[in-house]
């Protein structure tokens, strides 16, 4: 009852918010892209790691309501889409959150749960990101996982980076390099219940326009990579 009252909850705050389901279908229209799962963590310590989560992907934040019981988030991204993210406490030592990704991309929203259980240390076998607070840019691809982390290490080579650190999962990978030896640089790539690709490009412990030119030219050079391939970014 817990997970449907928070759903429930997060279906208000966006239909209230000008949510971009429209007509007598929004309420099924939303439901069926909002991604909820249940962590094995108290409230406080859930929202903390949402609110690292959004930092981490870039997320402008708008709306930051929460107490002792869980909270409610609304933030956009670079492309405008809004991010509404629900956490409600079910006891002591459990939480329910739920995310919905406008106008309706629930493989966001997934890989958003993932990164939550990432911060929580709950996802076996995954590794914290390091780069939290640097300058990042993303994209969806239709390539599989193998091909876009092939076309990543393909562009640091082209832009003279350092020779990668390679971590490879079966649903996602992560490649670390450096400029001048002196700027972190880490390339996420997560695979999507469609089997598409999400990439994360992040550079630099700090945003920066400097760091943001840098990740741009490095999505770009991705992108490059991927021809003869049929491009196929979902998402800016």
């Amino acid at each position: 009852m817990r997970a449907l009252a928070a759903v429930l909850i997060l279906l208000a705050s966006t239909l209230a918010s000008c949510s971009t389901f429209g007509g007598r279908d929004s309420e099924n229209a939303a439901a069926i892209h909002t991604v909820t799962k249940t962590y094995s963590k108290p409230a406080d310590e859930t929202w903390r790691a949402v609110l690292s989560v959004a930092k981490e992907l870039d997320l402008r934040v708008e709306t930051d309501q929460h107490d002792a019981l869980g909270g409610m988030m609304i933030a956009k991204r670079s492309n405008k889409d809004e991010v509404h993210v629900d956490a409600r406490s079910v006891d002591a030592q459990n939480t329910t959150v739920s995310v919905l990704v406008e106008p309706g991309d629930k493989n966001l929203a997934q890989i958003i749960q993932d990164r939550v259980s990432d911060r929580l240390g709950l996802s076996v076998g995954a590794a914290r990101a390091s780069l939290a607070a640097g300058s990042q840019v993303d994209g969806t691809y239709d390539q599989k996982l193998d091909a876009c982390l092939g076309a990543a290490e393909r562009a640091i080579a082209a832009l003279r980076l350092a020779a990668p650190r390679r971590e490879l999962h079966d649903t996602w990978a992560r490649l670390e390099t450096a400029q001048l030896d002196s700027i972190p640089i880490q390339i996420r790539l997560d695979r999507t219940r469609r089997d598409q690709t999400f990439v994360v490009f992040t550079v630099g412990t700090g945003a920066s326009d400097d760091n943001r030119t840098l990740a741009l030219r490095l999505k770009a050079e991705f992108e490059r990579q991927l021809i003869p391939e049929s491009r196929g970014e979902k998402s800016q």
